[in-house]
C-alpha cells in the first residue's frame, strides 16, 4: 500500500503497487461500522463489476478492473485525475485557462458518448474526473442499474438539470451557500449561467439529440429488415428453429432499447411465425433477453408463451425469470396472474405432480404478488389429501 486515496460512504479506496510488475493500482474495499453495513457494502462491489462490462461496451470511459474477488475487493487501473467534474462546474477557480478549453471539449466528446444512455447508476460529477494525460472525462464509480435510451426525448445523462444541480453560489469555504425561502425551508442558492455556459449546455444538448437520431434511424431500418424477414416466414418455414431464434436475438453493435422495442414489435407483429416453432421454456426466455425491454413487453411475451408452458417448473421460469429481478409493476402482474392461474389450475389438475414440480408450486404460490383468491384457486385445483395443500393455505393465512 502507498496511500490512502479516499472513501465513499460505502467503499475505502487504497493506492497499491504490485510487487510483482512494479504497476500502481487503486484497490476498492468494502466500508462500514456495523456488519450489516459491510455485507451491504460488498453488495455495492458487486454492483460495480456487474455494472462494469456494459459500460465497456457503449464506449463510457472506466478504469479497467484487473481482478475482484467475491465482493471482497476488487483491483482497477488508477486514473491519475487534476479535477472532477463538481468542481469544473461550481468553483473552477485554479484551473488554467487552456485547461479549461481542454476539459470542456472532453466533456462534450463524453456527453456524446453517453447518449446511448438514460440512466447511468449512481451517476454524479463527483465520480466523473477528467484526466490530462488521457484528455478525457472518466467515470470512476457506478451501479448495476444503468437504463438505455429508449425514446429520442428521453432525459440525456448529462442534461440542463443535472447541470442546474452543480451551477450553485458558494461561500467562502467553496460549500453552497443557503438561503431561507419565504415557505421556511433552506435551499441552495443558484448561481446566473454565464453566456459561455448557456453555449456550452446547448451544444451538449445538440450533440446528444443529433446522436440519438443517427442511432435511431439506424436501428429503425435494421428492425424494419428483420420483420421483413419474420413476415415471410408466415407463408413458408425455410429457416431452422435455431436460425429463427438467431434472427430475432441478433443486434447491430451498440444498440438501444429503442431497437429492442422495434425489435419486440416485429416479433409481436408476426406472432403466428413464434406460434409454428416448437420451442422450450429455455428458448423462449433466451428471446425475452434479448427483446423484452418494458412491462408491458414482457405481459405481451406471456401471452404469446402459454402454449410453450408444459409443466409447472416452466410456468416457474418463465414468469418469475422477471418478477424475481423486481422488473415488474403489480399492474403488469395483475395482468398475466388470470394467464398464469389458469394455466397452473390445468397443469395441476391434468398431471401427477413430480418433486421438481411441487418445488416450483411452493415458489409460485410464494410470490407475493398473488393474490389470496389466486392462491385459493390453486389450493382448488388440487386434490383434497394432497400435501401441497398445508403448503398453500399456509400461504394464504399468512398472507
Amino acid at each position: 500500500m502507498n496511500k490512502y486515496l479516499g472513501n465513499g460512504d460505502t467503499t475505502i479506496i487504497l493506492d497499491v503497487t504490485d510487487p510483482e510488475n512494479g504497476k500502481d493500482y487503486a484497490l476498492r474495499l468494502p466500508r462500514g461500522k456495523k456488519e450489516f453495513d459491510i455485507k451491504f457494502s460488498r453488495r455495492l462491489l458487486g454492483s460495480f463489476v456487474d455494472g462494469y462490462n456494459k459500460l465497456k461496451e457503449y464506449g463510457i470511459p472506466v478504469p479497467r478492473i484487473h481482478e475482484s474477488h467475491d465482493e471482497q475487493y476488487i483491483l482497477v487501473e488508477k486514473i491519475n485525475h487534476k479535477f472532477d467534474l463538481k468542481k469544473l462546474l461550481s468553483h473552477p477557480e485554479g484551473i488554467s485557462k487552456e485547461e479549461l478549453k481542454e476539459a470542456y471539449k472532453a466533456l462534450v466528446k463524453f456527453a456524446e458518448r453517453s447518449a446511448y444512455f438514460k440512466q447511468i447508476g449512481d451517476f454524479h460529477a463527483e465520480q466523473l474526473v477528467y484526466s490530462p494525460k488521457k484528455n478525457e472525462w472518466v467515470l470512476l464509480d457506478w451501479h448495476v442499474n444503468h437504463k438505455l435510451v429508449e425514446n429520442i426525448d428521453d432525459q440525456a445523462i448529462m442534461s440542463k438539470t443535472f447541470f442546474n444541480k452543480y451551477l450553485l453560489e458558494l461561500d467562502s469555504e467553496g460549500e453552497p451557500l443557503m438561503k431561507w425561502r419565504w415557505y421556511g425551508k433552506k435551499e441552495k442558492v443558484k448561481r446566473r449561467l454565464s453566456e459561455t455556459e448557456k453555449e456550452f449546455i446547448k451544444l451538449v444538448q445538440f450533440k446528444v439529440e443529433e446522436m440519438r437520431k443517427v442511432l435511431f434511424n439506424r436501428e429503425a431500418n435494421w428492425a424494419k429488415r428483420i420483420e421483413s424477414e419474420l413476415t415471410s416466414l408466415s407463408s413458408t418455414t425455410h429457416l431452422t428453429k435455431e436460425e429463427y431464434i438467431e434472427l430475432i436475438t441478433s443486434y447491430p453493435e451498440k444498440s438501444t432499447n429503442f431497437f429492442r422495442s422495434k425489435l419486440f414489435e416485429a416479433f409481436h407483429n408476426t406472432a403466428e411465425v413464434f406460434e409454428k416453432y416448437n420451442l422450450s421454456i429455455e428458448e423462449v426466455l433466451k428471446i425475452k433477453s434479448a427483446l423484452v425491454s418494458s412491462d408491458d413487453d414482457f405481459a405481451k411475451l406471456v401471452e404469446l408463451s402459454m402454449s410453450k408452458v408444459k409443466s409447472i417448473e416452466d410456468l416457474d421460469k418463465l414468469i418469475d425469470s422477471h418478477i424475481l429481478d423486481q422488473k415488474v409493476t403489480r399492474k403488469t402482474f395483475m395482468r398475466i396472474s388470470k394467464l398464469a392461474t389458469e394455466k397452473l389450475n390445468l397443469l395441476i389438475s391434468t398431471s401427477k405432480l413430480s418433486e421438481v414440480d411441487r418445488n416450483a408450486l411452493t415458489r409460485i404460490a410464494a410470490n407475493k404478488l398473488y393474490s389470496t383468491s389466486e392462491r385459493m384457486k390453486m389450493a382448488r385445483a388440487l386434490p383434497k389429501h394432497d400435501c401441497m395443500l398445508k403448503v398453500i393455505n399456509s400461504l394464504i393465512r399468512n398472507n
